[in-house]
């Protein structure tokens, strides 16, 4: 469909009525335009309504003007459930009040756009939680998981979303609006003759049960065995009063419970709460095949499991090169090529060990599994974060081939797994595809990932093989082919195929019944289009490009392919780094995922990064921070900060560099001849109108040069008589130290001398790191080429090169091996790239085998603190604070902050402030000001100290200022 101008105009002027808004922009349409699906396509407009009121104003539009319309929250589908030709309807920007909790029902009143994360925090003080547990419970909203009936590895226990939801307010297409509640038979009977839209549904809805009961409850499978995700909920309606006289009384909610957006927009709901476990305890069963790992599903759910969930040894392999979730891999001994985690929930810790011992002992028994390690109290936590990083794991793969997501809802009775999926296995070995094999096999589900590149048309012909024949095992087995992920684009086609043309056509009916004008999310569910239209894969010739950085044999697309969709990004403030502009703005423009999207379409679409394609992504990418969080958090490892130096650079090639960028990457020169004045030139950069030619906001004050240079004071002080005694350090000198705080050198050199090592000083070179940020890698390049002239003829194998500021540092880390460097620095970055290493982590891993003798102060310190994002992304947290526990009587607080905001030159441009203050009023500053006894602030990034400095005008130090201000 193609809006004209009339309808533009028109939505123009719906935009002006409504307190949210709606958009026809190309940039926020490309950012709507997929899911976490195979699916793209460009949306005809964006919608973000504010309230009830905003929902029926576009609902009527779209019936006026015969637009269609989907339901969107999260955007974390699998199926293609958000994805089409129509106004996309976002829920989650703005509808995100928590209504009301009442404690002594347990019962939750929200709207529909409410993180389901955030109300488990909201709800944790009364000790409740809202149960069904889907892997992207961080970032899914209360409407998606009504919308797919989602549940999550504790469904044994819990159900589905679908047990959970009490009563809905749902907006419909013709301007009325549905309130669904259990009903009691009487109830029911009266709002069987209301004369309104209500009592319209309520007859025809139970008029298509009446007709269609039999054939119901013998093509839809038994709830007993499985949960059921396809086509409508008429299995669960059939199973209520009045048909069924022992069955729980009629509630409509069922029925929008899996609905897809197809009959409604949720405007808000109430939910049952449950009380949260007050023990748990798991056990990593170990196993030597899959088909032994599925034949120990049974022994454990009969000991009473909570949930049983499968990882196979592909997804296993994954999290060695994935930093964040090598970390939560502790319990994994040696390559099994399966493990089960098994988890128990109870109010009794002795009665829950004994239910973990008695089945490994039944494991044992029956020769099942080798190991089984027992997990208890945080590492609980651990464990579950490495299972839901799943998706993301195998999206991020390195390889044209991805793990498909089609058939990877398949679900039969928990006995019949294991033959079932020996049988997938026949079959992906018979196309020669791999798989990846993995889920909530509690439940009788397994994802079953198929390793396939859709940019090839040979694997576009395996995909639609292998979703008939895997649909065709499923029906053997009396499985489905949709059991938590929902029908969407990529399944609907196959109802037919499990149901018969008579379920078919009560679906329909169901359908016409609520949106008689098909208006709503079509598509999805009945009236299906082919799986493998709209494919976001399809095959795309890109203009060949000189890149700045090395993309590796995939390029530059497969790069901003690399993100799947999850959205894991979306995640609020105090759940980790990554994306601090997203936490602040809460739009999906300023996620990773909205970058990626936007980036890999504007490629796709304009053939390569042409201006045309540089405008839209340079919108998306203006308040990207380049913290790194991404790096590290996303499951896929989308590094959005080499993403937008790559992009600043192309922006540059074809523009021409900017005179302010030319003047800023030449700082290192400018600080060096301002610190011979260092007076003057800090009065000089007081005044205002040298900020205002640099861009930088009149608020923020600039750091100030220090009167001497650090490395003036080094050549110049008295070696410690230890110095030399345990080893060579060569002291890493970067900008920030050499002509801003050169106390901390100073500090640093004489901790490290009376440790017993010989310091040699770097020259302090002109920053790749500066170079980097501000897009011009030919200049980032020549300058690592300079720095690593001058290491290769100084360092030896047993000399670490340590360095002070995290961003510098790491850079030799990081970007370094992806700049085009000759063979030799090359080598040289892969030999001794575990020798560049952060002060924290020297002192850490090493501060055992310094020389004795150097003792501290043996007082309290209360110590809170900051880590630099790029050190977190890069290194390890834990590092800080081990290095800080060398203090004798140290109590360090880790602030559960994420970036300070600051983020280098960001927080001091004028277009920047106030965000980079936004950002650091989500955790940092609150978490400062809230201290409530004298509390030492330690900060590792120059960056972070400054924003601290300026915001909250309290002083923060560097780990080794704290160390050396301690030393007796």
């Amino acid at each position: 469909m193609v809006l004209t101008d009339t309808i533009k105009t028109k939505l123009a002027e719906l935009n002006h009525r409504l307190k949210g808004d709606v958009s026809l922009n190309e940039a926020d349409r490309l950012l709507y335009a997929s899911d976490a699906s195979i699916y793209q396509r460009q949306p005809l407009a964006v919608a973000r309504p504010a309230d009830r009121s905003d929902c029926v104003r576009l609902l009527e539009f779209a019936r006026q003007y015969h637009i269609a319309l989907i339901p969107r929250a999260g955007g974390t589908s699998l199926a293609g459930q958000v994805v089409g030709e129509a106004m996309i309807v976002d829920v989650s920007r703005h509808m995100t009040n928590i209504i009301a909790v009442d404690r002594e029902q347990r019962t939750a009143l929200v709207e529909p756009g409410v993180i389901l994360d955030s109300l488990n925090q909201h709800i944790k003080p009364l000790g409740l939680k809202f149960a069904p547990d889907p892997s992207t419970l961080n970032r899914c909203t209360i409407s998606g998981i009504i919308g797919n009936n989602a549940w999550g590895a504790h469904a044994p226990v819990y159900g589905s979303t679908r047990d959970h939801v009490l009563e809905t307010a749902t907006a419909l297409l013709s301007g009325d609006l549905l309130h669904t509640k259990a009903l009691d038979d009487n109830a029911f009977a009266d709002t069987l003759t209301l004369p309104t839209a209500q009592g319209a549904i309520y007859r025809c809805v139970h008029s298509i049960i009446e007709k269609h009961r039999t054939e119901i409850v013998t093509r839809y499978p038994d709830k007993r065995n499985l949960i059921c995700n396809a086509g409508y909920a008429l299995h669960e309606l059939a199973a209520m009063r009045p048909w069924s006289p022992q069955g729980p009384p009629f509630n409509l909610s069922a029925l929008l419970c899996g609905s897809e957006g197809t009959l409604g927009i949720i405007t808000q709901a109430k939910v049952k709460l449950v009380p949260v476990p007050k023990y748990s305890v798991a056990i990593g069963a170990h196993f030597h095949t899959i088909d032994e790992a599925l034949h120990a599903v049974t022994p454990a759910l009969r000991q009473g499991a909570c949930a049983v969930e499968l990882l196979d040894e592909h997804l296993l392999n994954l999290t060695l090169h994935n930093s964040e979730q090598a970390k939560n891999r502790f319990w994994i001994e040696g390559a099994p090529k399966a493990v089960l985690l098994i988890e128990f929930y109870g109010e009794n810790a002795h009665e829950l060990n004994e239910s973990v011992q008695r089945l490994i002992s039944q494991f044992k028994a029956q020769q099942l599994g080798y190991t089984y390690n027992i997990i208890t109290g945080d590492k609980v936590t651990q464990v579950w974060s490495m299972r839901r990083a799943a998706l993301g794991l195998l999206m991020g793969m390195q390889s044209s081939k991805k793990a498909v997501s089609f058939i990877e809802d398949s679900a039969v009775p928990v006995k019949h797994l294991p033959e079932f999926v020996r049988h997938v296995q026949s079959l992906m070995q018979q196309h020669g595809v791999t798989c990846i094999y993995y889920g909530s096999v509690s439940m009788g589900l397994i994802h079953l990932r198929p390793l396939l590149d859709l940019n090839q048309h040979h694997d576009r012909q395996t995909f639609l093989i292998l979703a008939d024949e895997v649909a065709q095992l499923l029906i053997q087995y009396n499985g489905t082919m949709s059991a938590k992920h929902g029908d969407g684009i990529v399944r609907s086609a196959y109802i037919e195929r499990f149901f018969g043309p008579d379920i078919v056509q009560a679906l329909q009916s169901i359908k016409s019944c609520f949106d008689p004008d098909q208006l709503l999310n079509p598509h999805k569910i009945v009236h299906p289009e082919p799986i493998d239209r709209n494919l976001r894969y399809q095959s795309t010739t890109i203009t060949t490009t000189t890149t700045g950085f090395n993309w590796g044999p995939n390029g530059l697309l497969a790069a901003a392919q690399q993100c799947n969709g999850a959205g894991a990004c979306r995640k609020l403030a105090g759940n980790g780094t990554m994306c601090p502009s997203y936490m602040a703005t809460r739009e999906e423009l300023h996620s990773t995922r909205g970058r990626a999207n936007t980036l890999r379409q504007a490629l796709q679409q304009q053939q390569g990064l042409n201006g045309n394609a540089l405008k839209v992504i340079n919108h998306s990418l203006q308040y990207c921070l380049s913290c790194k969080g991404c790096r590290s958090e996303c499951p896929a490892n989308v590094d959005m900060a080499r993403l937008k130096a790559e992009c600043m650079f192309q922006t540059h090639k074809l523009n021409g560099t900017p005179l302010r960028s030319i003047v800023l990457s030449q700082l290192p020169a400018i600080s060096r001849a301002g610190s011979g004045f260092s007076a003057l030139s800090n009065a000089f950069t007081r005044l205002p109108v040298v900020k205002s030619l640099l861009g930088f906001s009149a608020e923020r004050p600039l750091p100030k040069w220090a009167a001497r240079r650090f490395s003036h004071w080094f050549n110049t002080h008295t070696r410690h008589p230890n110095a030399g005694r345990a080893g060579k350090i060569i002291l890493f000198n970067d900008m920030f130290t050499e002509y801003y705080d050169p106390a901390l050198g100073c500090s640093a050199v004489e901790l490290l001398e009376r440790w017993g090592f010989n310091i040699t000083l770097s020259p302090c070179f002109a920053s790749p790191r500066l170079s980097i940020s501000l897009g011009l890698l030919d200049q980032a390049q020549a300058r690592m080429a300079i720095a690593l002239n001058w290491l290769q003829t100084t360092v030896t194998q047993d000399t670490y090169i340590l360095g002070l500021e995290p961003s510098e540092l790491l850079t030799y880390r990081d970007e370094a091996s992806a700049l085009p460097l000759s063979d030799s620095r090359m080598a040289f970055l892969e030999t001794h790239r575990k020798q560049f290493v952060l002060f924290e982590e020297f002192v850490s891993e090493h501060h055992q085998s310094f020389c004795p003798g150097v003792s501290f102060e043996d007082q309290t310190v209360n110590i809170a603190l900051h880590v630099h994002c790029h050190q977190k992304s890069l290194s390890n947290t834990e590092h800080c604070v081990t290095a800080l526990q060398t203090l004798p009587q140290a109590n360090i607080q880790s602030i559960p902050s994420g970036c300070c905001g600051m983020a280098g030159l960001f927080g001091y441009e004028k277009q920047n402030y106030a965000l980079s203050q936004q950002i650091g009023e989500l955790v940092l500053f609150p978490f400062l000001r809230d201290l409530s006894q004298p509390t030492t602030i330690v900060a590792t990034g120059a960056s972070c100290r400054q924003q601290i400095q300026d915001s909250l005008n309290i002083k923060a130090f560097h780990p080794a200022h704290i160390l050396h201000q301690q030393l007796v």
